[in-house]
């Protein structure tokens, strides 16, 4: 994950690999800013910067601190990339609010697969208890998987081109 930060003065930018630190800012100051201040007479030194670009990052804006990319970044790395994306998307949950506390991921159960596959594993599992195979062709899936749908017991989820069914 990358983010572009630029130096609001000289409106020089640089991309920098999240996490990032301040050391890697002070770096970038003092192999390029440094001197472009000091050639173009613009005094102080720089101290403005903003990210305004990202790489593939959703939920995060203009006006964000690299400080908050580097928290969204270290959610990304405790917390399961679709479970953050279901509950932003879904569950109405602010990005901010799940990096102060993303206990609420605790809860969410997921399955990679769509409704469909989602009832063939719980006939399976023997959610209607055991069930002989001759009798398994009468039980009509697609009226299970509507009202599971429909009750609210589960619900569909597509992220980067991958059916889950979450709850």
């Amino acid at each position: 994950m990358k983010i572009c930060i630029e130096e609001l003065g000289t409106h020089h930018f640089q991309w920098f690999d999240l996490p990032i630190t301040q050391n890697e800012i002070q770096d970038w100051i003092d192999k390029e800013l440094n001197d472009i201040y000091i050639e173009n007479n613009l005094g102080g030194i720089p101290e403005e910067f903003e990210v305004v670009d990202t790489e593939e990052i959703p939920y995060l804006g203009s006006f964000t601190s690299y400080q908050t990319y580097n928290d969204y970044y270290e959610l990304l790395q405790e917390q399961d990339e679709v479970l953050i994306a279901y509950s932003i998307d879904n569950l109405g949950i602010r990005v901010e609010e799940l990096m102060k506390d993303s206990s609420s991921l605790d809860d969410l159960v997921k399955y990679e697969c769509d409704i469909a596959e989602y009832v063939d594993i719980i006939i399976e599992e023997g959610l209607f208890g055991d069930i002989p195979d001759k009798l398994k062709f009468y039980i009509d899936t697609d009226k299970i998987a509507r009202d599971l749908i429909m009750g609210g017991d589960v619900n569909e989820f597509t992220y980067n081109n991958t059916d889950y069914i979450i709850y």
